[in-house]
């Protein structure tokens, strides 16, 4: 097949159903590269030199009730260098009274769930359907007393793009109640 004009002045011509498909190309060539170096690529932001990560990202920190954000060198000797579920108040928060039977005063871990002042989870897990058709999920039922309670980790704590962690790498990192 030749692609030359028919009067032999030498230019090349592309045949009519190549042009779509290299335009297909090309667009689809510029997009995937956009793509990995603004959504693929692990980036770290960093404002005036400093690096953005977990609490670093605002400066209105939320934390859990009754914790200091920023410890004191000589801490308080009541409090002995408890963890923060020791220091809740039993009885803080708007939704206590509304759930008062779903916390405990003191902090208790069991196989599928966790109570303590502020918090109650309970994992459930549950079946459905018969022979090849099962199918096994789990129900969590969460309670907080205060929203302050709510926390959570992605992406090794920081703020980026195309950094990634297993589910089970963010739990063990983070010590969280459930993943």
């Amino acid at each position: 097949m030749d692609f030359r004009r028919s009067n032999n002045q030498g230019k090349f011509l592309f045949p009519a159903w190549l042009l779509p498909i290299l335009d297909i190309l090309l667009i689809g060539s510029i997009l995937l590269t956009h793509a990995y170096f603004h959504h693929v690529r692990p980036t770290a932001y960093e404002i005036e030199g400093k690096p953005i990560s977990g609490n670093n990202t605002h400066t209105d920190t939320h934390t859990q009730p009754g914790i200091d954000p920023d410890p004191d060198p000589n801490p308080d000797p009541d409090t002995n260098g408890e963890k923060y579920e020791d220091q809740i108040t039993w009885g803080s928060g708007p939704w206590f009274t509304k759930y008062r039977d779903k916390f405990t005063e003191t902090v208790q871990t069991t196989e599928n769930g966790y109570t303590s002042p502020g918090i109650s989870i309970t994992v459930e897990k549950r079946t459905m359907g018969k022979g090849s058709g099962l199918v096994t999920y789990y129900v969590a039922d969460i309670y907080m007393a205060d929203i302050e309670y709510f926390q959570s980790y992605f992406a090794k704590n920081k703020y980026g793009s195309g950094i990634r962690q297993t589910v089970l790498e963010m739990d063990t990192d983070s010590g969280a109640l459930l993943a």
